[in-house]
Parts: C-alpha cells; sequence; structure tokens
C-alpha cells in the first residue's frame, strides 16, 4: 500500500506581546550604542596611530635624504680634489680648455633644424 501524504497545515502567525517587543526594541538600541562605541574608537585609534606612523616614517625618510646629501657632498669634494684624469697633461696639470674641449660634445642650436643628414639628389 502507498503512504498518503498528509496536508500539512500552514503555521499560525503569533502577534509578540507588547512586553516581548519593548524587550527587542531594548535590546536593538542596546547594539546600536555597542556598534557606534566600537567604531568611535576604531576610528580615534586609527587616527591616532597613522600620526604617529606618520611621524616616524618622516623622521627616518628625513635622515635618509640627509645621508644621501652627505654623501653626495663628500663625493662632489673628492671629484674637485682629484678630476678626471682625461683632463691632465703629462706633468698634472689641467689642460687648457681648446684642448679639453675636443673631448667634450658640443651641439649648435641653430644648425640642429637647418641641416638635413639625408638630402635628396
Amino acid at each position: 500500500m502507498r503512504a498518503r501524504r498528509s496536508r500539512q497545515e500552514e503555521p499560525e502567525e503569533v502577534e509578540p506581546t507588547p512586553e516581548e517587543t519593548q524587550e527587542a526594541g531594548k535590546m536593538n538600541t542596546e547594539l546600536n550604542d555597542l556598534i557606534a562605541v566600537l567604531a568611535a574608537s576604531v576610528v580615534i585609534g586609527g587616527t591616532i596611530l597613522g600620526f604617529i606612523v606618520g611621524w616616524f616614517a618622516s623622521a627616518y625618510y628625513q635622515s635618509f635624504i640627509e645621508m644621501v646629501t652627505e654623501d653626495q657632498d663628500q663625493q662632489e669634494q673628492i671629484m674637485q680634489v682629484t678630476p678626471h684624469p682625461e683632463m691632465m697633461d703629462s706633468d698634472g696639470n689641467p689642460m687648457p680648455f681648446q684642448v679639453a674641449k675636443l673631448i667634450s660634445v658640443e651641439f649648435d642650436p641653430t644648425d640642429a633644424f637647418d641641416s638635413d643628414p639625408f638630402p635628396e639628389d
């Protein structure tokens, strides 16, 4: 034999009593107050933490820049003391500008766009 399906009755809606409604509303406002306090403390704590971390990062960055600048100054002083050897003559004296000019590269700004390197014949 086949078993018959029994009809299930729909559950009845039960109206909450006024005391239950008031208690649920009270719990809801307490939860909202807790969330507001936690959110405010996270925002304030994050701001303070960001300020402190930014302060230390700025001090570290400034000390790094000062160190790099000092190194560059020292290197420039060394370069002033010991110039390039190709700029010296055989006795160690600096070459005159006319001779040292052969080592440098100069571009004539008037000639840059006037002459065609590939003229058409």
